[in-house]
């Protein structure tokens, strides 16, 4: 069977920030942030029934937060990005859900926030 899609999907997206002080060393203490996502897109297969090419739109948060002993300050991150998709999906089984992705994707800051106290 053969067909286009168009697909929505949703899901959790875990973000690591790794920063830099200003002698080029990592910050310790930085929490990974878990918030969500949105993507609403096209897809259609592409040379033969196993490879689908896919165009679309993602929404997404990424945070994390932590702090500096011994500045005794709490850092927090949270930004947000609109995400312009496009690649190939391959059927890697003949299993309904399972495939290999990849793809490129054009990021586009949208809002942020940085709290330090």
């Amino acid at each position: 069977m053969y067909a286009q899609q168009v697909y929505v999907e949703s899901g959790i997206v875990n973000s690591e920030f790794r920063f830099l002080n200003s002698k080029y060393e990592r910050l310790e203490h930085l929490i990974d942030g878990s918030n969500n996502f949105w993507s609403l897109g096209y897809r259609d297969q592409f040379l033969n029934k196993r490879f689908k090419s896919y165009a679309g739109l993602r929404y997404a948060t990424y945070s994390s937060i932590g702090s500096i002993k011994e500045l005794n300050t709490y850092l927090e991150w949270k930004v947000n990005y609109l995400e312009l998709q496009t690649g190939i999906e391959f059927k890697l089984l003949s299993l309904p859900n399972v495939f290999i992705k990849n793809n490129k994707e054009a990021f586009f800051f949208i809002t942020g926030n940085f709290w330090f106290t």
